[in-house]
């Protein structure tokens, strides 16, 4: 079971190891909460304003991270990335992969300082998404 918190990400080094389709989407999420994004894949082939780093993975990369996001095409990779950066007390999500995870990303709807955050432990990311459509109609 996850607790919802708020974190507050502003100048927080944030590592995401991967440059797929789920890397895309949480660069679009944590962008607005002024976060120090780093982006680290041996190819990475969109473009963003974000630090780059084009190589394959090590454990030393995760070093003076605050979160971490694995968000590979390889679970055993992402699974190794997630115990390393246990071992260094860092918080890790596993992107599609909950149980793995030490938190998950909500389905957020946000307007001006106020934030809506929607999720079902990981179980049911689409009604999640519906959930927060919802909300949107609403207010």
């Amino acid at each position: 079971m996850f607790l919802p918190l708020g974190l507050n990400l502003k100048n927080k080094k944030i590592l995401i190891v991967g440059a797929g389709a789920a890397a895309a989407q949480k660069i679009r999420a944590l962008k607005k909460y002024k976060a120090q994004i780093t982006l680290l894949a041996p190819e990475i082939k969109f473009r963003t304003n974000y630090k780059k780093i084009k190589k394959t993975y090590a454990a030393a990369d995760l070093a003076d991270y605050a979160l971490v996001y694995a968000c590979t095409n390889d679970r055993k990779l992402n699974r190794q990335i997630a115990a390393d950066a246990r071992r260094r007390n860092i918080l890790v999500n596993v992107c599609d992969d909950p149980r793995h995870s030490d938190f998950i990303s909500p389905a957020i709807y946000k307007r001006g300082i106020m934030s809506a955050a929607v999720f079902s432990d990981g179980r049911d990311v689409r009604r999640s998404l519906r959930w927060r459509g919802r909300i949107r109609e609403i207010l």
